[in-house]
């Protein structure tokens, strides 16, 4: 999977559950999106730790935090910054590929049907 690919998956990911990542949004998540929760929880830390070495004073890891404050807002620059990280660590980008959501052999079954879904 290409770094854009990329970028956009763990972005698309991350953006409608930026709101439960916080230490209050922990305890609105309910059973039944537990998995889906403590997946984005492995996938936004492993984004703070490596943003955090960044040698840019601080910068990474601010676009990161104003992401998870108001992901609307600062998407697009918080995807600039995860997009350029991907393309040039090779390590980084195998990481958040092995996650279990963005990796497509680990995806549930259920999420591969290609035929949608009608109600009568």
């Amino acid at each position: 999977m290409d770094p854009a690919a990329l970028t956009s998956l763990v972005v698309g990911t991350l953006t409608p559950l930026m709101p439960f990542l916080g230490s209050m949004g922990a305890a609105l998540v309910g059973k039944v999106t537990e998995d889906l929760y403590d997946e984005g929880k492995r996938l936004y830390e492993a984004i703070r730790a490596r943003f955090a070495k960044e040698a840019d004073g601080g910068k990474a890891s601010k676009a990161l935090q104003n992401f998870a404050d108001d992901p609307e807002e600062y998407r697009e620059v918080f995807e600039k910054r995860l997009f350029v990280l991907l393309e040039t660590d090779q390590a980084f980008a195998n990481t958040l590929r092995r996650s279990s959501r963005l990796d497509p052999a680990k995806r549930s079954p259920l999420k591969k049907r290609r035929r949608p879904v009608v109600f009568a």
